[in-house]
Parts: structure tokens; C-alpha cells; sequence
């Protein structure tokens, strides 16, 4: 090769070198959009390049848009199929997909051609973590750990897992660390929140939910800066939703708090909501989320309330704080058998969560419960799961509320009436669960192993509502023994009617 002819190689390498680093900040800094523009028209100028087929893949799995990732990451590995890196982002994005066996046997042949590659085992840990094989994601991890000591997300990731298998005080330590060397790492002090959360440490973790504005993909409101801080308003104050309804419903009891600073309250949340969010204590008004917000003195996100009001314990607020004054009317369930109890129960979460399939339960898992003599069980459940109810045996089947609960646009609005009429709602770990605590309706819940912060550790009851009960799994993925302690518990349950 002249010396013409490699100095413009060297010119093209260095700038798809450059172009390629270009991408990979945009990737880092969450700009999706931006790293699926720039990595598609690389793309055009180096359609055999293996590494610019996973970047475009790694751009659709932030943007969201899984199933264009995994079309584009299967035709990386069959560009090349020796690429570790091919496989390993496909395996991620098939586990994002639902595709678990896919996933497996992804990650398997990356693992397979790099099985001491740092970037590919911490995906390995990320899928192992995600299938609640925690002691073979905290291996897997503290190698890559060993491997590039220096590699700080991995230190990210193996605190993440020990958070998940209990090891809070550990998981806390790691975190700390990383803070210590990258105080603003975006999503590192938000997943230390979770884990001061999970420890019940209220007086530390509500504050640290303000971090939840700085983590990869956050887009907190223009207003944010000037937020309510607690301070006494003459006019009224906006309260604006955020996250789901179960969280909605759940840090709804800080609204009665809330509204003794202020001249009057307003919610601001889902349309779908309003009706349920105006029987909540303390509520002046509740307004669409979807229409400009109405003239306000001062504004708040949801989330912030407990930190703003100086809250160190859930059991500072009203244990009943929904529907006072409701009061059943028979419409939803016939006249009570004598000894008999009535009992609603869901057990499919909103699919689209991230570890709903570690949190929800197939309903086959349950029927041993349905044959309990003396107790009744209604069908909540609505929407996604439902389908399920024709898998169980006519003869012990629930009987079949949710096809007619909420049809009017209105959510949970009929299933407050209906739960009132109830004497115990058994569910997973949903926004029903939440609905029946801020009624004051009896509730057990059925956890994971690795549960959502707001459950706390090992304890059977929560400071967030006085009427309910946890059952956990003691090891992961071992539903049986729940079912069962659960099934003992609803054996011995009387009812005075």
C-alpha cells in the first residue's frame, strides 16, 4: 500500500472511529432518537460492519422499540455469527420482549464465543437477575466485578443484585461507592432510594425519591426547579400525578396532610382516575392531565409530597383515607350464605412492567385455594389476565365481576362499591391491593422473593395500610409454598357477619 492510499485509510478509520463514539455518547446519555439517526446512516456507509448493526439495536432498545431491535440484532448475527456482542444485545432485547427461552439460548452462544468478555457476562447478569436466578447473577457479576475492576457499571449492576437477593446493607455499600468516584451517575441514586426504601429507612428515602428526576430518560417538568416546598399557600395547590394508579392510590393518603397547608387541593392526574381520586380525603377538585393545568398558587409532583411534608412513617396519615361514608348496597354480590366469606382476588399485573412476570402469578397456581368450603371468591381482575379464569374447572371457578366492573371509563370507580361489599381481597402485588387499602378493605398480598420497595423486608404487615397482610416467597420463583400458607390462613378464617 503507497503512502496516498493509507493515509486516506487511515482518514476513513478515524472518522467512522469518531462516528462510532459519537453514538455510543448519545447511547450514553440516553439521546435515543439521536443514536438511531446517527447509527442508521453509519449504517448506510458501513452496512458489513457487525458493531454498527448493534449500535442501531442498542438505540431501538432505549427508544423502546424492541421488536425493530431484535429484527435488527438478528440480522447482525447473521452478518456475523461469531459476534459475542450480536448476541449478547440480541439476548437482551429478546428478555425485554418476553421471549425468555430466545433469551437464554442468546445469551448462551455469547457467552459460548466470549465467555470472559466483562460487557457480555454483565448482560448475562442483567438476564439472570431478570429470571430471579440471583445467586447465579451475583457470581456472574462479581466476576465481571474481577475482570474490570475499573468498569463502574458492573459495580451498578452487582448492587442491583444484591439489593434484589435482601442484601440491603450490601447493595448500599456499592452504591455509595460509585457516588463517591461519579457523584452524578444518572440512575445510581435513585436505585439506592429503592434500596434505603426496602430497608424502611422512610426519614432517609422520601427525599431520596427526588432523584428520580436525574436517571437515564427522565424528563422532569420545565417547573420542577420551583416546585411547592411545604410552605403554607393561600390559594391552591396542584398536585400532579405520576408513575401508575397503584402509586397514585398509594401516596394519595399524603393529600389530607397536603391540604392543611393550602387554601384548596387539586389533583391533576389520568381522566380515567378522577372520579376514584375525588373520594380520597383532603381533595378539593381533580382536573385532566390531558388539558392545561387550571390557574394554581403552587405545584407538586406526586412523588415529593412525602418529602416536602416532613413525613418519616406511612402511619402519620390516615390508615383509611378513600371512600369514607360509602357504604355497601348488595348490588354487586348476592345475599351472604350463613358462615359464608366473600373473598375478591386478582393475580395478573399490568404486563407492560418490567418484572410483572416475577410479581403476578398463572391462576392454575391458585385453584387449591377455590376449593376452601365456606368461601366465595370473586373475580376482579380485568383486562390483561382475565382470559385466564377459563383455565380453572367450572365447579371452582370465581365468579366473574371484572367483564362487569368499570365499563363506564371511569377506573376502579364500580370495583370500590364492589370491594366494599367484600370481606377480604387476596391479591398480587397490583393497584387493586392499593385500592383496598385505602378503603380500609382486609387484603393479602402475595410477593416475590425480590419485592418492590414499598413492601419492605421479611415482615408480614406494612406501615402503608393497618388492614393488610404479606405473604412472601422465601426463595425465588416458589409460588407453591405462598399459595399454601395463604390456603392454611383462609382455612382458619371466620368471618362475623
Amino acid at each position: 500500500m503507497n503512502n496516498g492510499l493509507a493515509r486516506a485509510f487511515d482518514l476513513q478509520k478515524s472518522r467512522f472511529i469518531q462516528a462510532q463514539e459519537a453514538v455510543e455518547a448519545q447511547l450514553r446519555t440516553g439521546k435515543f432518537g439521536l443514536a438511531i439517526g446517527s447509527s442508521a446512516q453509519l449504517l448506510e456507509d458501513y452496512p458489513d460492519r457487525v458493531e454498527v448493526w448493534v449500535l442501531l439495536g442498542q438505540a431501538l432498545i432505549g427508544a423502546g422499540e424492541v421488536s425493530e431491535a431484535i429484527a435488527v440484532l438478528v440480522s447482525a448475527t447473521e452478518l456475523d455469527s461469531t459476534s459475542s456482542l450480536a448476541w449478547s444485545y440480541l439476548g437482551h432485547a429478546q428478555r425485554l420482549a418476553g421471549q425468555l427461552q430466545g433469551a437464554s439460548d442468546s445469551m448462551s452462544q455469547a457467552v459460548t464465543l466470549a465467555p470472559s468478555d466483562p460487557d457480555v457476562l454483565t448482560r448475562l447478569g442483567l438476564f439472570q437477575c431478570f429470571t430471579a436466578d440471583y445467586t447465579d447473577a451475583l457470581a456472574t457479576l462479581s466476576r465481571v466485578c474481577a475482570l474490570a475492576p475499573n468498569q463502574v457499571v458492573a459495580l451498578v449492576n452487582l448492587a442491583n443484585a444484591r439489593r434484589f437477593s435482601g442484601d440491603i446493607e450490601g447493595s448500599i455499600k456499592l452504591y455509595d461507592n460509585v457516588l463517591s468516584q461519579f457523584p452524578n451517575m444518572a440512575g445510581v441514586e435513585w436505585n439506592r432510594a429503592m434500596a434505603i426504601l426496602l430497608e424502611g429507612d422512610f426519614t432517609a428515602g422520601f427525599p431520596a425519591l427526588e432523584s428520580r428526576h436525574n436517571k437515564i430518560g427522565a424528563n422532569p417538568p420545565e417547573w420542577s426547579s420551583d416546585s411547592w416546598r411545604g410552605e403554607p399557600v393561600s390559594g391552591r395547590l396542584l398536585v400532579e400525578a405520576e408513575q401508575g394508579f397503584g402509586d397514585l392510590l398509594q401516596f394519595s393518603r399524603f393529600f389530607a396532610l397536603a391540604s392543611q397547608r393550602c387554601g384548596s387541593l387539586t389533583v391533576r392526574c389520568h381522566p380515567k382516575m378522577a372520579s376514584v381520586i375525588r373520594m380520597v380525603d383532603g381533595v378539593s377538585s381533580v382536573v385532566s392531565n390531558r388539558d392545561e393545568p387550571p390557574e394554581h398558587s403552587a405545584r407538586i409532583q406526586l412523588f415529593s409530597l412525602p418529602g416536602v411534608l416532613g413525613v418519616v412513617d406511612p402511619t402519620q396519615t390516615r390508615p383509611q383515607y378513600l371512600g369514607w361514608g360509602l357504604r355497601p348496597t348488595e348490588e354487586w354480590l348476592p345475599p351472604r350464605r350463613q358462615g359464608e366469606v366473600r373473598v375478591g382476588i386478582t393475580w395478573q399485573g399490568n404486563p407492560s412492567y418490567e418484572r410483572d412476570h416475577l410479581r403476578s402469578v398463572a391462576i392454575q397456581k391458585l385453584t387449591s385455594l377455590f376449593a376452601v368450603e365456606h368461601v366465595t371468591f370473586y373475580s376482579l381482575q380485568k383486562y390483561d389476565g382475565s382470559d385466564q379464569l377459563r383455565f380453572v374447572e367450572p365447579s371452582l371457578r370465581p365468579v366473574d365481576l371484572g367483564s362487569r366492573l368499570d365499563n363506564s371509563g371511569q377506573a376502579f370507580l364500580e370495583t370500590v362499591q364492589a370491594m366494599k361489599e367484600l370481606d377480604l381481597v387476596i391479591s398480587t402485588d397490583t393497584s387493586t391491593v392499593h385500592l383496598a387499602g385505602a378503603l380500609g378493605v382486609p387484603c393479602w398480598v402475595l410477593l416475590p422473593f425480590a419485592p418492590d420497595w414499598r413492601w419492605g423486608l421479611n415482615s408480614e404487615s406494612t406501615p402503608w395500610y393497618s388492614n393488610m397482610k404479606l405473604f412472601r416467597q422465601t426463595s425465588p420463583k416458589d409460588w407453591a409454598s405462598v399459595v399454601d400458607k395463604v390456603k392454611r390462613a383462609l382455612v382458619a378464617l371466620k368471618v362475623s357477619t
